[in-house]
């Protein structure tokens, strides 16, 4: 009985190191990863729309929904998860009683995704001395239905002393 419990035992531990060990990442020896920040600058001046992350993924259950704030990183979690931007009306949101009213797997299948830089980083080659970048967007326009935005900036910070880059678009 001894060997039986001993056995059901390391079992239960290997799968528990593998469980927490599952969504790790694993930067390849010749490498180092990169910090990717992505951030929308002007919200505050469209107060008209409520800018929603809807994030999917392996991870999650269902889906994720998070208000997006002026000047505040985006993010999605985990490495591998899925995030669209949705901008809603406020008044809309209003007349419905929130957030937590919104069906967003019916509003997502309705809406194309915004197309901007994954805020995931990932990893380079120790050749490559690139540490960090971040991307600044703006909103170039809105109407009644959507809002435009468009990649402002990009800054890239590296590690060998070099100045950072600053790309205008």
């Amino acid at each position: 009985m001894r060997g039986i419990t001993l056995f059901a035992s390391s079992s239960l531990l290997l799968s528990v190191i593998c469980v927490s060990l599952a969504p790790a990442d694993i930067v390849p020896g010749d490498s180092h990863l990169v910090n990717r920040e992505v951030r929308i600058l002007n919200l505050d001046q469209f107060p008209g729309f409520v800018l929603v992350g809807f994030v999917t993924g392996p991870m999650i259950e269902t889906y994720e929904v998070h208000e997006i704030r002026d000047d505040q990183p985006l993010t999605k979690g985990y490495k591998f998860n899925s995030l669209q931007l949705l901008a809603i009306p406020s008044n809309l949101l209003e007349t419905i009683g929130g957030l937590a009213e919104v069906d967003f797997q019916q509003l997502t299948r309705r809406m194309e995704p915004a197309g901007i830089v994954d805020p995931h980083g990932g990893h380079v080659s120790n050749d490559n001395p690139l540490v960090a970048e971040r991307y600044e967007y703006l909103v170039e326009s809105a109407s009644a239905s959507r809002l435009v935005l468009k990649l402002e900036r990009k800054v890239s910070t590296f590690s060998d002393g070099q100045p950072e880059r600053i790309e205008e678009f």
